[in-house]
């Protein structure tokens, strides 16, 4: 297995997003903020880098890519990127100003992925599992079939309970980021539903977010559903490891180690050249 220290790929564009809040906080110019934000995408690339013979050959699919600002970073270090959510209009702006030649983008639903089984070496949901409304453990299931056996996932999530809560919002507030959360275009994280509801906007068919949506989530629930899928072979609490307390973000890395049986292992690849 291999050891890295993962850094961030700086941004060449500057961007911005009526759909993804988080486009802000990864571009601040406070490199304060920009750290304690960057450090759950950078630490979560060190988990998996070190679980990985050839991670620099890895086959990985970042589903629920977002605003896809994490891309560049995660194609420094492994072979091939997909990145895959319901809306890609973002992702596919960085894509092009960034020039990610091994990057291809795909716009899907999680619960059933156009994509054939065992085809990636890892699958990395940042923060995504707390916006799905659902049945969660589909989109796990789908995430089993499409990994290779000894095939890697890893999860990210918010805490949203306890100081680690009243730390993000003071720091949101210090740094001038706290936005009109009545605005519904003005929406946070990740946008990766199963079922999309009507936007307000130009009539659009998009999420049904707030700042709110994912208040008093209790991550463990979704990481016991993570679990009984796969091995864990790594966990922490990003940014502060031993101030569990204080950390905004809880990370897992996990290993699937057998076929699940969901009744969706059928050929739907894209035509992409994966697998």
């Amino acid at each position: 297995m291999t050891k890295k220290r993962a850094t961030r790929v700086g941004l060449s564009h500057r961007y911005h997003s009526q759909l993804y809040q988080s486009v802000d906080i990864y571009q601040s110019d406070s490199p304060i903020l920009s750290s304690y934000y960057w450090r759950r995408v950078t630490e979560t690339i060190d988990m998996v880098y070190s679980c990985l013979d050839s991670p620099e050959r890895a086959q990985v699919l970042d589903l629920g890519c977002g605003s896809g600002l994490a891309l560049p970073t995660i194609q420094r270090y492994f072979g091939r990127i997909l990145a895959a959510d319901v809306f890609t209009e973002q992702a596919a702006e960085v894509i092009k100003f960034e020039r990610l030649p091994r990057v291809d983008l795909l716009a899907a639903d999680g619960a059933l992925l156009p994509l054939n089984a065992r085809t990636f070496d890892v699958v990395f949901l940042l923060d995504v599992l707390e916006h799905v409304e659902g049945d969660k453990e589909r989109i796990l299931l789908e995430c089993s079939r499409v990994l290779k056996k000894g095939g890697v996932i890893a999860c990210s999530f918010p805490v949203e309970v306890g100081p680690a809560v009243v730390l993000r919002q003071l720091g949101r507030r210090v740094f001038g980021l706290e936005g009109n959360w009545q605005d519904p275009p003005k929406v946070v994280g990740h946008v990766f539903r199963l079922a999309t509801t009507k936007a307000t906007e130009g009539g659009r068919t998009g999420p049904n977010l707030d700042s709110d949506a994912h208040r008093g989530y209790d991550f463990k629930v979704d990481l016991a559903s993570v679990s009984k899928y796969f091995e864990i072979l790594d966990s922490r609490y990003i940014p502060f490891r031993h101030l569990s307390f204080l950390s905004p973000t809880f990370v897992c890395v996990g290993r699937k180690v057998e076929e699940q049986r969901n009744g969706l292992d059928m050929p739907r690849g894209v035509g992409l050249n994966y697998g």
